[in-house]
């Protein structure tokens, strides 16, 4: 009883901290609706305990998570089809590339199939009045995160298209959260697949989670957009709204076809993507694994304290750039554009500071191995050897906030590693990592790390949404440019939140 008691107040005082983060980063803290957060972080907890404690609820989302695996299995026959025995894990292995992308191909058909007969239409729908009676948020904004459940950042407005240039602040705040709070359809299936590893019944239980993490954070994308900006308009779409959807099929199959050729582009975006990101972390832990067994002495602590402080100044001076690059008189039609593109200055602003700041850390580690190597005094005390590396360095950094949410200390780091690759690189990247370190965690820290890397929310995310959310409303453009950080940030938290929840939960 006493363990429970603390497993609660543990929870509420994470989803406190994570708030009062929010609130750290608001423009108008005096505006907050309190009652509107609380709504919100009430309706999270309601459906966690109906999908993880109340039995009705629990059998419902055990059976779509089994529906998912079905499905899962129907994408098997027509990926044997085309490469056969390939597919066969005892004999050849989980091989990604025949195992999971090929879900994201099958998942996009049937999307586009769910769409264009209208049953996804009408399930947003169903979500979308709901929330807004509870929460009393505007039509518009609890449409385009409703949709964001199953669809992704770019596709998700394109619901609320009319609406999208007369929004407030805070409701554009909102659209943004919400397409980087959750994960497509298609990703999610090819999640399932990852985490499950083809064990049927545990694809099965991380289907029901992933499910009910996508559901969560979509009334924590409204308490987080409603305290980092809140609302101080009066916005057009009190009310429920109707969803607009272009259909650009002609019928069922035209739709499957369309969705299936969509599937094909993300699949190989995917596998180009990780192909390089994996092969850049390895470039980058190459030097690291060196200064990891250098021996720390002498003229060598003062000299990469400096690196680190030269190149976190050299960050915020490409901030500045980046910031009157932005605000310059724009380009006549004509006219030479500038040298230096003001988004040059921004990759290099974080490509900077990530580095600058992670030599800091380097500096502050070897200070305190003085005398030894940084591997020896990172493996002091550990069963397992400890090598430096990107993921090391990101996951001490980060530790704080995976015991936060809920993470045992043990497995902080590992799981800190994680969320750190999500935020920086994207989430596919951190649950292939997830996937290959599932041994090493407790089931409890797999669930947590399911849920708190279920979201879009990292840096390329914001050139996304300024491309895709601005391509629907050019006036738009610079607010969404504004709003950037905040929405990773929003994104994040609301990740957490629903770990955190859903975590207390898990050990009740």
């Amino acid at each position: 009883m006493l363990a429970a008691l603390g497993h609660i107040l543990f929870g509420f005082f994470g989803l406190f901290v994570l708030v009062l983060i929010a609130f750290a980063f608001s423009n108008n803290r005096r505006s907050v609706d309190w009652r509107l957060v609380l709504t919100g972080i009430s309706l999270q907890i309601l459906f966690a305990a109906f999908v993880l404690k109340v039995p009705f609820g629990e059998a419902i989302f055990d059976w779509l998570g089994q529906r998912f695996v079905d499905l899962l299995e129907f994408n098997k026959v027509g990926s044997e089809f085309i490469f056969g025995k390939l597919l066969d894990v005892s004999a050849f292995g989980f091989i990604f590339a025949f195992q999971v992308l090929p879900t994201i191909i099958f998942f996009a058909a049937l999307m586009g199939v769910l769409y264009h007969v209208g049953v996804m239409q009408q399930v947003v729908k169903g979500m979308s009045w709901i929330i807004t009676k509870v929460m009393n948020v505007s039509g518009a904004e609890t449409t385009s995160v409703c949709a964001s459940v199953f669809i992704g950042q770019t596709e998700a407005p394109l619901t609320v298209k009319p609406y999208l240039e007369k929004m407030t602040e805070s409701e554009l705040m909102t659209v943004m959260i919400g397409g980087m709070a959750h994960i497509a359809g298609g990703v999610l299936a090819a999640y399932v697949g990852l985490l499950g590893q083809g064990d049927p019944v545990q694809m099965a239980i991380y289907a029901k989670h992933l499910l009910a993490a996508s559901i969560m954070a979509a009334p924590a994308t409204l308490v987080l957009a409603k305290i980092l900006i809140p609302e101080t308009q009066e916005p057009l779409t009190r009310g429920s709204v109707r969803i607009e959807v272009e259909r650009h099929s002609a019928n069922v199959i035209d739709a499957a076809a369309t969705g299936a050729g969509e599937g094909l582009k993300l699949a190989l975006n995917v596998g180009a993507m990780l192909l390089a990101f994996i092969a850049l972390i390895a470039l980058l832990n190459a030097p690291l694994k060196s200064l990891g067994t250098v021996l720390w002495t002498g003229w060598r602590l003062p000299a990469l304290g400096i690196v680190g402080v030269l190149l976190v100044a050299g960050a915020f001076h490409s901030s500045k750039r980046a910031r009157g690059a932005m605000t310059s008189t724009p380009v006549a039609t004509g006219e030479t554009p500038p040298a230096v593109p003001a988004s040059a200055y921004s990759s290099l602003f974080w490509l900077l500071l990530v580095v600058g700041v992670g030599t800091l850390l380097l500096a502050v580690a070897a200070l305190a191995a003085n005398g030894a190597t940084i591997n020896d005094w990172l493996s002091a005390g550990k069963s397992v050897p400890v090598t430096l590396s990107l993921q090391t360095i990101l996951g001490y950094a980060l530790s704080p906030i995976a015991w936060l949410i809920g993470v045992p200390w043990q497995d902080a780091v590992l799981v800190g590693g994680f969320i750190g690759q999500k935020v920086v690189l994207n989430e596919f990247v951190a649950y292939v990592d997830l996937s290959k370190n599932m041994h090493l965690l407790q089931e409890h820290s797999r669930v947590v790390a399911a849920y708190a890397l279920c979201g879009f929310a990292n840096f390329s995310s914001i050139a996304i949404q300024i491309g895709g959310i601005g391509g629907l409303a050019p006036g738009r453009r610079a607010d969404l440019a504004r709003f950037g950080l905040r929405a990773v940030l929003g994104g994040s938290l609301a990740t957490f939140m629903t770990a955190t929840i859903a975590g207390v939960l898990n050990l009740l």
